[in-house]
């Protein structure tokens, strides 16, 4: 893995770089273009990189990313209309604060392949809900938003999900119920929620086979 800052990108799209992190860098449209011809990228950290929604359509035909990270940018959930024009391997997508309920919304009708996604202290609500459902989720990371039972509901109809962070959620015993019928999850984090302990001890009796961490 090779750490970058602006402006020393160039020569690198004959390379075999598999890892690359551009983390709070001044990036240009012309630094992306390079890393678009980058085609052994596998993973690309841009946390808190200058990036806009449109750029994100010149790293979109990278055939080898899988993994991609954007917190702490100014993106807006149309960037993720962007993602769905390309990114045919992208597996993992971890997103700012800046995403809202419109987000997973584009996720969903673009038909994303994406397996784990990351919305932590984002501005989404219980509205998007259905969208995530839809997306075939093994894990999902929605620490410190505003999601609360009625989302529960809807996540609870996913065939897939095995992995659920709810960190710092405004979730209850009652949202818990929903959570028992989700069967195939193996990790699941409630810390600083409103559920109690013996809501907590049902769930862990219910999903025996599910690390349970309240």
């Amino acid at each position: 893995m090779c750490t970058f800052s602006s402006g020393v990108l160039s020569g690198l799209a004959e390379s075999k770089l598999v890892e690359l992190r551009l983390d709070f860098a001044a990036i240009s449209g012309k630094d992306l273009e390079v890393i678009g011809k980058i085609q052994s990228l596998e993973t690309i950290w841009l946390t808190g990189a200058s990036v806009r929604d449109e750029q994100l359509l010149l790293i979109k035909d990278l055939p080898s990313l899988t993994s991609l990270t954007l917190k702490s940018t100014s993106l807006t959930s149309h960037a993720l209309a962007n993602l769905c024009k390309g990114f045919e391997s992208l597996k993992r997508l971890h997103l700012p604060a800046s995403i809202d309920d419109s987000g997973p919304a584009y996720l969903s009708e673009g038909r994303s392949r994406i397996n784990e996604l990351d919305l932590s202290y984002s501005k989404i609500s219980n509205c998007c809900a259905p969208h995530l459902a839809q997306l075939g989720l093994e894990t999902l990371y929605l620490n410190d938003t505003e999601i609360g039972d009625d989302a529960l509901s809807e996540l609870s109809q996913s065939k897939t999900l095995k992995v659920l962070f709810l960190n710092g959620t405004l979730i209850t015993d009652k949202g818990l119920n929903h959570l028992e019928n989700l069967t195939t999850l193996e990790h699941l984090e409630l810390r600083d929620t409103r559920i109690t302990e013996i809501g907590a001890a049902r769930l862990r009796s219910k999903l025996k086979d599910c690390a349970v961490f309240s």
